[in-house]
């Protein structure tokens, strides 16, 4: 499969590349365009690159004093008109001088072919040349915008225009004024780049996020639990955790198929996650039915007003659980841990200690919470969960 991130990376240089070809290829063709209009000397004209149109041989035809034959100027027009890169020519006035098909299209004007009704009847300006008559506004508001945007910018501007599509816009201006605008079509190209960027943003919210419930997952409550361990054991504050553990949910599932069981766990999820009120606070899946509530800066009394107003919630959802050995209904065990943090010490054993916690409040009955003891800390990390140091 194809990386994102080198498909990014390719993609960018490649635009970043024809950033020279275009610059190179406005300083011939409208070099070309402008010699087969009419006369002009050769110091009014915006100065072109040798080795963009062939050495000094081709530079010196482009800029002679005298216009091309006719059929020259024919061939120049029917070249331009026939790009697929929208082209316009403006001068100093702020004027359309020339635009082709391309262009018109890309703004949503409507097409004239034929060149004489292009150039409409009026007399030339001052400059010699004859300029459009149904200009827009809109287009000469988007040159003026333009303008401002790439001075002083060495690059390409990308412009959205209308339905989706994306251009990158490249300009050249001459001595005298003139100002000429290519719009290149990279349409496919940015929407491949947002759909890997899109890829790229799912795959990290996939690593961190469990898909079931919506909730951060295993991997992303280790990371945070790790920084607030620390963070917590530098600034001497309280940090507690509350496992919560739905109560029988194995004959849940065998009662009521794994889709109910899901639909069980979705809701204890959204449950739990309105239990949370500060920023900081996290709420993870971390394993079937066990979720962890992270509270950083939370003292024990407020870690147990949070593990009732679980409690209570859950029996306000009201899921019938025939089988539950605890009633009519679903509910939970929770174990509550408080401690601030000895850097000295993993931060695994926090886990350790409310899993203990909330190992005794399923043997105490279950729909209850337990709050860890000092040896539920001392439990060795190899012990296999749900095995209370101490079972009272």
């Amino acid at each position: 499969m194809e990386n994102p991130r080198e498909s990014t990376s390719s993609m960018n240089a490649s635009i970043e590349n024809s950033h020279g070809m275009y610059a190179k290829w406005l300083d011939y063709w409208v070099g070309k365009w402008l010699s087969t209009v009419v006369p002009v000397s050769r110091n009014s004209l915006h100065t072109a690159k040798p080795e963009a149109v062939g050495g000094e041989v081709a530079q010196q035809r482009l800029w002679a004093a005298e216009p091309d034959p006719p059929w020259a100027r024919e061939l120049a027009f029917q070249s331009l008109e026939a790009l697929g890169v929208g082209l316009e020519v403006w001068d100093d006035k702020g004027r359309l001088l020339f635009c082709n098909r391309t262009s018109d299209r890309m703004h949503d004007l409507p097409y004239t072919q034929d060149e004489a009704t292009r150039f409409s009847h009026v007399p030339p300006n001052d400059s010699g040349f004859r300029h459009f008559t149904h200009t827009s506004e809109r287009r000469h508001d988007t040159l003026a915008q333009d303008l401002k945007s790439a001075d002083g910018v060495d690059a390409p501007l990308l412009r959205e225009l209308a339905g989706s599509r994306w251009v990158n816009v490249y300009q050249a201006r001459s001595a005298a004024g003139f100002v000429a605008v290519a719009h290149v079509d990279v349409t496919d190209w940015v929407r491949k780049d947002q759909a890997s960027k899109e890829h790229l943003h799912q795959r990290d919210r996939d690593s961190t996020t469990d898909i079931l419930t919506g909730l951060a997952n295993r991997h992303r409550f280790d990371e945070v639990l790790a920084t607030e361990w620390y963070r917590t054991a530098r600034s001497q504050t309280p940090l507690s955790l509350l496992m919560v553990d739905v109560d029988d949910f194995k004959n849940y599932n065998d009662s009521y198929g794994h889709p109910a069981g899901d639909e069980c766990l979705r809701r204890v999820a959204k449950m739990l996650g309105g239990c949370v009120r500060r920023a900081g606070e996290l709420v993870a899946r971390y394993g079937e039915e066990k979720f962890f509530l992270l509270l950083p800066g939370v003292d024990i009394l407020e870690a147990c007003e949070t593990a009732q107003t679980c409690l209570d919630r859950v029996r306000q959802i009201a899921m019938p659980h025939a089988t539950s050995p605890t009633g009519s209904f679903m509910t939970v065990s929770i174990g509550v841990a408080c401690q601030i943090p000895d850097p000295a010490q993993p931060a695994a054993t926090m886990i350790t200690a409310a899993n203990a916690a909330m190992c005794r409040a399923k043997s105490g009955g279950r729909a209850c919470y337990e709050i860890s003891i000092q040896p539920d800390w001392e439990i060795a990390d190899d012990v296999l969960l749900c095995q209370p140091a101490l079972m009272a």
